[in-house]
């Protein structure tokens, strides 16, 4: 008889401690994309404020920064069209550039 109930025991416990690892992998999977995700969030605020105030540069403005930050671009897929040609581009696929059905959904 004690056989069985320690047998029963040792079970439960196996089972708790198995949801506790299976818990804090979940909890630290999450907490690693939400870092991830605040961090590109940040990346492509950054991208974008150099972009804008390349745009909106006169004479007198600095372009150091945001020259540096848009040519350092290794990540962030970038296409410059004029008038539904392709320009140039930043890591986008040569598939995508090659194929002219997806041209008009970009």
């Amino acid at each position: 008889m004690s056989f069985s109930e320690r047998r029963n025991t040792t079970r439960w416990i196996i089972v708790f401690i198995s949801f506790l690892i299976i818990t804090l992998i979940l909890w630290n999977t999450y907490t690693f994309f939400q870092i991830f995700k605040n961090e590109e969030r940040l990346k492509m605020n950054l991208w974008a404020n150099a972009q804008k105030t390349l745009i909106n540069a006169d004479e007198n403005t600095d372009l150091d920064l945001p020259l540096d930050i848009l040519n350092n671009n290794t990540s962030v897929p970038v296409m410059l069209t004029m008038y539904d040609k392709v320009i140039s581009s930043v890591n986008v696929p040569e598939e995508i550039l090659a194929d002219k059905k997806n041209h008009s959904r970009i």
